[in-house]
């Protein structure tokens, strides 16, 4: 049997592998009473290092004892038994005492077995041995570590549980700069601009629903590879990225599998998209549309493939591309999502085989171009010219006009509509009833002879006067067709580059197209020069702070594009600008500019048409996302 030694306080020192950082001094108080009334039931286990002696366990009794000694000198030493003990004995000692007491804190343990690896340089799976846990307990406890300081204090201080922890721990392999990284979402009513300002809200939401938070976090601030079009595993030939092989990159998550560098992934995406366009184009022997925009296609569901491959003229015909579509009549085999396409909806070559191959199906082509045709050229013109002859009639009275004319578009409107919005709307009833049964039908004169004489009857000047017909000059229209499809690719362009600095090059490309349009249809080319100058400002930085009517400071809000010319901005360019409104408004921003941008926004909306491409789902999302920006301002 082992005689004990008594060794002075001062020369009795803590484990250095113990795990407790913080001890309750109540705790201790009950420890010092029992030992003064009962004496000291187990002695403690130390070992001798030098002249000092370091304790294997019994830390509280020593602090009990110091308390104890501040009153009497009698407890100025405490029996000691001395074992000659290695540091990993040292370690189990303390590890087991604290585990079978079970009053360390999930992030006292996370510490220590961190400065166990690090002190001894065992790996997870050696860590997991030594102290009788599983290999998985010590990888997630340890991962806890690497999320942000912040983090780490709220869990010290108890005031995160370890399930909490868990939950965010997918975001621990982020770079801290992406902590600071522009997002727009919302948790729990409030709006979230960086991933950083979800910390103080994070103790009041349960683990199961923080879960899903992360999960949308993560997808807003990283882009998972699993996910991805190119081969991740591969090198991809692309400047300007972090690493062309995704599997070597540094800053890769190696846990989730995801790249934080949403330009790089970008950067990565359309690489890859022209790479694989220009494969499935060499395969079939014709040019790539790799970036597909705003533009149509025409998927060529009128034409045999076989008369494509024999009819040389329309091999050559510059309008026959590869491009990736989600449908298309003529896939290239081998290359999922690409097809054969014609750029133009009006191109001769294609008419000339779709007659040859489907005489019903080129007619009702023709007439969905006619109508097409008809709506920009004469119906969209007529609507803006009649609205802006209605401008300084007041509301009240447009809108028993408009009741009168139309009891349910008049129920369409908001109570509080503007004169403009009422005055869009009449003139929207005026000109479907005069030629609605043309419009259908597709005929062209017939419907620019019927408006022609509605608007001379209201004393109106033609929108279109002096302007050249496209019935007269057939080359002309497709000409004009030809320009509008470039400009509108080139809008797409510069706005899904806006971040980049070659964004501008593209506009001016789109200025010079809109130059030669100008010399056909001064209409047509006002309406686009003024969707250019909207995406421009949107590239310009943010204007200076100017004081609102009623006195407070905010940013001056872009005009967004006038309505004269009956032109709707893109929809993902409107889209854009819901998420822009959104936020002014939840940073105080307020005042006539912002009320007046949300109006000429839902007149946008109603501009939309099945040509453009949006789905259901997509147009009600919107229309509802307006309607919350009204509520936002005070349903104003």
């Amino acid at each position: 049997m082992i005689t004990p030694t008594l060794v002075h306080l001062s020369l009795i020192d803590d484990n250095p592998y113990q795990p407790r950082l913080s001890y309750d001094e109540a705790a201790i108080a009950e420890t010092a009473a029992s030992i003064k009334a009962n004496g000291l039931l187990q002695i403690p286990t130390a070992r001798q290092v030098g002249e000092r002696y370091q304790l294997a366990f019994g830390h509280r009794r020593r602090r009990a004892y110091s308390l104890l000694a501040e009153t009497d000198p009698a407890y100025a030493q405490m029996p000691l038994i001395i074992r000659e003990l290695d540091d990993r004995a040292m370690v189990k000692q303390t590890w087991s005492e604290n585990k079978d007491r079970r009053d360390i804190s999930p992030y006292e343990e996370a510490r220590a077995i961190d400065h166990y690896m690090r002190a001894f340089g065992w790996s997870h799976k050696q860590v997991a041995e030594e102290l009788g846990i599983d290999r998985s307990t010590v990888t997630n406890k340890v991962g806890l570590l690497k999320l942000p300081a912040e983090l780490l204090r709220l869990f010290a201080g108890g005031e995160l549980s370890e399930r909490q922890m868990m939950a965010l721990k997918p975001l621990a392999e982020l770079p801290i700069n992406s902590w600071d990284t522009p997002i727009s979402c919302w948790v729990r009513g409030n709006k979230i601009s960086a991933l950083s300002e979800i910390v103080p809200l994070i103790s009041k939401i349960p683990a199961d629903e923080l879960r899903r938070i992360v999960d949308d976090l993560l997808d807003k601030v990283s882009v998972s590879l699993e996910k991805v079009s190119w081969p991740w595993q591969a090198p991809l030939p692309v400047d300007g990225v972090q690493n062309q092989n995704c599997k070597e990159c540094a800053i890769r998550m190696r846990v989730s599998n995801r790249c934080p560098s949403l330009l790089c992934a970008e950067l990565k995406e359309k690489a890859a998209r022209r790479i694989a366009a220009a494969a499935a184009a060499a395969k079939e022997g014709l040019p790539a549309d790799a970036v597909g925009g705003y533009g149509e296609y025409d998927t060529l569901s009128g034409v045999k493939r076989s008369d494509i491959k024999k009819e040389a003229k329309y091999r050559s015909c510059s309008n026959l591309v590869v491009a990736k579509v989600s449908y298309g009549a003529h896939p290239v085999e081998g290359h999922t999502g690409y097809s054969m396409v014609c750029k133009s909806t009006r191109c001769q070559c294609k008419a000339a085989l779709e007659k040859s191959a489907d005489p019903a199906k080129s007619d009702a082509a023709r007439k969905k171009a006619d109508r097409k045709q008809i709506r920009q050229m004469y119906k969209e013109p007529a609507e803006a010219a009649l609205a802006g002859a209605l401008a300084d009639v007041p509301a009240g009275m447009l809108r028993l006009m408009l009741r009168r004319m139309h009891y349910s578009a008049s129920q369409k409107l908001a109570p509080d509509a503007s004169a403009a919005t009422i005055a869009t709307a009449i003139a929207e009833q005026l000109v479907r009833e005069e030629i609605k049964y043309d419009e259908d039908a597709g005929r062209l004169d017939d419907s620019r002879q019927k408006l022609e004489q509605m608007l001379t009857l209201a004393g109106i000047e033609l929108p279109w006067k002096n302007q050249p017909q496209p019935e007269a000059d057939d080359q002309l229209f497709h000409l004009l067709e030809d320009q509008v499809s470039q400009v509108r690719k080139l809008l797409a362009d510069a706005h899904e580059l806006r971040e980049l600095p070659i964004a501008p090059a593209y506009l001016e490309q789109a200025e010079q197209r809109c130059a030669t349009i100008a010399t056909i249809n001064l209409n047509v080319a006002e309406a686009y020069q003024r969707q250019i100058e909207t995406l421009r400002n949107s590239l310009q930085p943010a204007s200076p702070e100017t004081e609102s009517a009623d006195g407070d400071v905010c940013a001056q809000t872009p005009a967004l594009t006038p309505l004269e010319s009956g032109e709707p901005i893109p929809f993902p360019m409107l889209k854009d600008w819901v998420i822009e409104l959104r936020n002014r408004i939840t940073t105080g921003e307020k005042g006539a500019a912002i009320e007046q941008s949300i109006e000429i926004l839902g007149d946008h909306l109603q501009l939309l048409t099945d040509d453009e491409g949006v789905s259901d789902e997509e147009y009600e999302q919107v229309l509802r996302d307006i309607d919350d920006l009204v509520d936002m301002i005070g349903g104003r």
